[in-house]
């Protein structure tokens, strides 16, 4: 099983990465464009790193996701809302030049912002505070609901462990990820609904990354949460991409019960990627996380820029099955609510 390593106080030293591996609490000094990546000069590095910060709000009966990406040619944000009763969905997007989005090396005390006409997105993270803010202003056409928001996700280390894991997917090139199931708080409104979301019932999906992802690249994501009949939070994050070392020990994979985190081996999917609307079934090879998800939708995108190319599809909906904590525990999972992803990317 994958140990919890203590964090380093940066993650590069002399052009390296200092340790890969999971890490107890979140690295205060990222510092990745310090690295020396084989066959790139320095300059360039900036470039190549590709950051993002992506929540999923799963409300009583509705999924919030709101996402932006610094991919260096360009910045894409979208934000879609989906009512689990009546099925009706809504999505909002920009694709727009590179330097629209900002995001920050700093998740104690640092802010990102995307904006363009009509559409904002901020995010404020304090982690110093145990906290992450967003505020959503997007404006409403005649076919297509505004969405406004204003969003409090308390993540307090002394309660939850977050998944803070540095993958290498080539020589000396990692893959950075700060990951967190978190109660949540604050108002959306959608259209003419307003939403008081409230913190014992409602959850977001923080995913937060920043890879030196090759020019060629895919991965495949799952993710839910829930709450048991004992009230504890529970969920799991797992991912499958194309690492050049072996993903039993080096991945994203892992469970939350109650805010304690239990790593997990190597996952495989099982899908048909001709109708990503079938179910998927999500397996570790160790045996201890066995799930399957009926996708109730489907986010997606394709951008074709002839060198530059990204397909990207999100189906979303409940998942059941059993996981299996580091005590080894059982856990049922019945209809928590999640998303799936398979995504390929040439940029």
């Amino acid at each position: 099983m994958t140990e919890l390593k203590e964090t380093p106080p940066r993650l590069i030293e002399n052009g390296r990465v200092v340790e890969w591996g999971f890490f107890r609490t979140p690295i205060r000094d990222l510092n990745l464009l310090d690295i020396r990546l084989p066959g790139l000069p320095k300059a360039l590095n900036n470039f190549r790193l590709k950051e993002w910060q992506h929540y999923a709000l799963i409300g009583g009966d509705f999924i919030l996701t709101f996402f932006f990406i610094d991919a260096k040619y360009m910045s894409v944000s979208f934000c879609y809302f989906m009512d689990r009763n009546t099925g009706s969905f809504t999505e909002h997007h920009r694709n727009v030049p590179w330097r629209a989005a900002r995001l920050s090396w700093d998740l104690f005390n640092g802010d990102c912002r995307f904006h363009a006409r009509n559409y904002r997105m901020e995010f404020d993270n304090r982690l110093s505070e145990g906290r992450h803010l967003a505020r959503i202003d997007i404006k409403g056409t005649r076919k297509k609901p505004g969405i406004r928001a204003d969003i409090e996700m308390l993540e307090d280390l002394n309660r939850i462990q977050p998944l803070v894991s540095v993958v290498p997917i080539g020589e000396n090139r990692p893959m950075y990820t700060h990951k967190a199931p978190v109660p949540v708080r604050g108002e959306i409104t959608y259209g003419d609904r307003r939403i008081i979301l409230d913190e014992k019932r409602d959850i977001t999906l923080i995913d937060i990354q920043k890879t030196y992802y090759p020019f060629n690249t895919w991965w495949r994501w799952g993710a839910c949460a829930g709450y048991d009949k004992r009230g504890r939070l529970i969920s799991v994050n797992l991912v499958q991409n194309m690492t050049t070392v072996d993903d039993e020990m080096h991945n994203e994979n892992c469970i939350w019960v109650d805010g304690r985190l239990s790593p997990l081996s190597a996952v495989r999917f099982d899908f048909d990627t001709r109708d990503i609307m079938k179910p998927w079934r999500v397996e570790t090879t160790d045996g201890r996380c066995r799930l399957s998800m009926k996708p109730m939708g489907e986010r997606k995108g394709y951008i074709n820029l002839g060198i530059l190319v990204d397909e990207y599809h999100q189906p979303f909906g409940p998942f059941s099955g059993t996981l299996v904590d580091s005590e080894g525990v059982s856990h049922e999972i019945d209809n928590f609510f999640g998303v799936t992803e398979h995504h390929r990317a040439r940029f």
